[in-house]
């Protein structure tokens, strides 16, 4: 393989492998669930504490990577994962009986959901009209099942005058309400085409009907806001940052301001975006607006600076997640930690991240601060795993390339779905989980720009490219530092200071 290429003898066995793979599909799923019980359940030396939480974490991400590849909804997943958490939901079972019941519903359980939105349309009869569509029947009354509180969501932005239904078998009601609203955008892309300046409101509330033997079922979703809730700027570097852009413009040449401000109009309009793939489109242009100099391609320059902005910056985001953990948890600090560190009693708003980093970098008072949150068990995993990857110099070298690696991967991998939505108009199966990854790396170029700026002494302007590059050599020198074996005693020191 050169320079990332396959030749065709490469891509042959590749494709027969992956098929191979995808045919025994249902053999892997259930070797894993039974891999990620095991590793649960089965009798362990708890003196192995990391170890053992490291493999239920990594099988409980493959995991739920394989119950959304199946058409799992995050929301759905995020409500079962809750009766785990609550008593009442147990109704005396154990914690292996509650797992065996949630997992096999999750393995064979699918239903009939009927979907419906109401629709205002300037020419309804176009609708009516439709006999011949396999998904959708149009109406026009509400059907009788839909009454009260649901009736009202449904109704409540305008008064419809069609009725469009369609009946699905999913794995859960928001899977249905995605795949039929998805449906429905491409019907009336189909049915208003030739249309000149078509008129067509849909609620942003759907109902679902779930029909059993015993009676049906029906729920208001708010599809609108779920997508919102999906590609949430909530854990970006956005929803963490007191920090303000507009000083930068300031420090710009006249290409500079032209750039950012550019780049800050594509966020405004994925922020404003209703569907996943502009969304996405959008952001992707955010970002690839900020790194056009260079002599290389786009791709390359957003290469070159992102996945080391992005991982030397969430160093100490990790000891901050850290520590605004123990202050939510109330965690009582034990009094050696206290006494060493200047703690207080109970963690709260004045502890420091220089603090916990502190701490982090003294394996015995951390060990004995896990020790003391007894029931807290992931409190304990994060301590554990923060600990292990802040431990030495090396340690914290080693998240950094990680942390590059897996950033550099998802650029490549958002770049092909941005050529495959502008070049052949793909929009399905866009993860959200891709849009979340774009905001933080935008974000985090937004924050580099920012302290970049702050810390310029030239008075003349400065482009965008040498902004980068003062935060880069910072970067740099953070990478120096860890790669000496002068031990880092401050998490000062693992914040960039830009050059310039």
């Amino acid at each position: 393989m050169r320079g990332g290429d396959l030749n065709p003898s490469q891509l042959t066995r590749l494709k027969v492998f992956c098929r191979t793979v995808l045919a025994n599909e249902e053999v892997y799923a259930a070797k894993l669930l039974e891999d990620l019980k095991s590793s649960i359940f089965d009798a362990v030396n708890l003196d192995q504490k990391g170890r053992i939480t490291s493999k239920i974490y990594l099988l409980t991400g493959l995991y739920t990577t394989h119950l959304l590849s199946r058409g799992y909804s995050p929301t759905y997943l995020f409500n079962r994962a809750e009766m785990f958490t609550r008593e009442n939901n147990y109704q005396g079972r154990s914690f292996l009986q509650q797992f065996e019941a949630i997992t096999e519903r999750l393995r064979t359980y699918t239903t009939e959901h009927e979907v419906c939105f109401a629709i205002r349309a300037n020419k309804p009869n176009s609708l009516l009209t439709i006999d011949d569509d396999s998904v959708f029947t149009f109406m026009d009354e509400i059907p009788a099942a839909i009454q009260g509180q649901d009736r009202e969501k449904l109704i409540r932005e305008f008064t419809p005058n069609v009725i469009a239904s369609a009946t699905v078998e999913t794995t859960d009601h928001i899977g249905a309400s995605w795949y039929v609203k998805d449906k429905l955008d491409q019907l009336l892309d189909t049915v208003t085409a030739l249309d000149l300046n078509p008129k067509i409101q849909i609620s942003s509330h759907c109902v679902t009907i779930a029909r059993h033997p015993t009676g049906s079922h029906t729920k208001a979703i708010n599809i609108s806001f779920l997508l919102g809730f999906l590609s949430s700027e909530g854990g970006t570097y956005f929803s963490s940052s007191n920090a303000s852009i507009r000083h930068a413009f300031s420090k710009l040449d006249e290409q500079g301001e032209e750039q950012l401000g550019r780049s800050l109009r594509y966020l405004r309009l994925a922020r404003e975006s209703v569907s996943m793939e502009q969304k996405l489109l959008n952001l992707w242009i955010a970002l690839e607006s900020l790194y056009t100099g260079g002599q290389s391609t786009i791709l390359s320059n957003i290469i070159e600076y992102v996945p080391q902005i992005y991982a030397v910056a969430a160093l100490s985001r990790r000891v901050r997640y850290l520590r605004d953990l123990l202050v939510k948890a109330r965690a009582i600090a034990p009094q050696r930690v206290r006494d060493e560190f200047g703690l207080p009693e109970i963690f709260d708003e004045e502890v420091t991240g220089e603090q916990i980093f502190l701490l982090l970098r003294n394996e015995g008072l951390t060990i004995e601060l896990f020790n003391s949150l007894a029931p807290k068990e992931h409190l304990k995993y994060k301590i554990m795993s923060t600990f292990e990857e802040m431990k030495t110099n090396a340690t914290i070298a080693k998240r950094i390339r990680n942390s590059e690696i897996d950033v550099e991967r998802q650029l490549k991998r958002i770049y092909f779905l941005r050529n495959k939505i502008a070049h052949t108009g793909h929009y399905s199966n866009i993860r959200p989980q891709l849009i979340t990854h774009l905001l933080d790396y935008l974000a985090s170029c937004y924050l580099a720009l920012s302290v970049s700026a702050e810390n310029a002494s030239s008075k003349n302007g400065q482009s965008v490219d040498e902004l980068f590059a003062g935060y880069k050599m910072g970067a740099d020198i953070v990478l120096a530092r860890v790669n000496s074996d002068c031990q880092v005693d401050h998490l000062s020191e693992l914040v960039p200071v830009p050059v310039g």
